[in-house]
């Protein structure tokens, strides 16, 4: 395990989705270690609250991007904002689910999701990735979802999106392991956060704290390729594994069902 110092991991760290929960939390982790940030969301006001609370505390410094990934140009704007800086560590923490039947959903939602849970993470990894293989060190923190490790009615995009960031993190951390480059794939449960606001669900009994996410990523960072945060849900993924994917689906279903509102 490397720790996160501007030593291993550079001066900058780039986070998408830090207006709310894990997000926010990774921005201010990561700026409690001396880490100066760029932050990247949709909500300008959320944004200049977090700013504000980074300066105050630590003493770094952040730059605000306000940007819709769901919109074409948005990567390319990050990449122009970051221009000059020395990016060590990207978050991967932007994400939404769409719930409902997917043939019943608009065809420019289901394709607005992509474009944000998968389209964005990789065009980002992809360009930051090149820059710490360069420098011979780095990481990059996808945050996927327990939801990857099945399908499941009235999430079909969701939880296909997230397989893509588990499986695009642990593909992409053999590549660059021997560039000195750490990269991570956190796959939570239910989350105390804004996400059930956008995706109509609610919190399951037992949702953890984002801090407690965000600090279990950054200190396995370079331990794992892929961390689950709590015993239940460790316990959840180990049981994916013994049983019939056909049967993960009805019960991953059965979950989605219940987190409905």
């Amino acid at each position: 395990m490397k720790k996160i110092t501007q030593e291993n991991y550079e001066e900058w760290a780039v986070v998408t989705g830090a207006s709310s929960g894990v997000g926010r939390e990774m921005a201010l982790e990561i700026a409690s270690k001396g880490i100066s940030v760029v932050l990247l969301a949709r909500r300008q006001e959320l944004l200049d609250v977090l700013a504000e609370e980074i300066a105050q505390k630590h003493q770094v410094e952040c730059k605000i991007l306000v940007v819709d990934f769901s919109k074409d140009g948005s990567t390319q704007k990050v990449i122009e904002a970051t221009q000059g800086l020395e990016v060590g560590l990207l978050v991967n923490s932007a994400g939404y689910a769409l719930t409902g039947e997917f043939s019943e959903n608009r065809l420019e939602d289901e394709v607005a999701l992509l474009d944000v849970n998968v389209k964005t993470p990789l065009i980002l990894s992809h360009y930051f990735s090149r820059q710490m293989k360069a420098r011979q060190k780095g990481g990059i923190i996808f945050l996927s979802s327990l939801m990857a490790f099945g399908a499941a009615k009235n999430w079909v995009s969701y939880n296909a999106s997230k397989s893509h960031n588990l499986l695009l993190a642990e593909g992409l951390g053999e590549e660059l392991r021997s560039y000195g480059v750490n990269v991570i794939a956190l796959t939570p449960g239910s989350i105390k956060s804004g996400f059930g606001q956008r995706s109509q669900t609610k919190a399951m009994f037992g949702a953890l704290h984002p801090k407690r996410v965000a600090r279990c990523g950054l200190w396995m960072l370079g331990c794992k390729r892929t961390h689950t945060a709590g015993m239940m849900n460790k316990i959840i993924v180990f049981s994916t594994r013994l049983t019939p994917r056909f049967l993960n689906t009805k019960i991953f279903s059965l979950v989605v069902r219940g987190l409905q509102k």
